[in-house]
């Protein structure tokens, strides 16, 4: 249980600091946005030479 517990704590201080960072959010946004952007004029056919 210690080891389970410890996953636990580890699990939600890395989620704790994440939504602590400033801009994160943005910059994980932000490429995806691209793809989507980049399917989207590929038709959702293979757009991967594109990136």
């Amino acid at each position: 249980i210690d080891r389970l517990e410890t996953l636990r704590n580890r699990i939600i201080a890395a989620c704790e600091e994440i939504r602590n960072t400033p801009g994160i959010s943005e910059r994980l946004r932000q490429p995806l946005k691209r793809r989507y952007e980049e399917c989207i004029v590929a038709e959702g056919n293979y757009y991967q030479r594109f990136l």
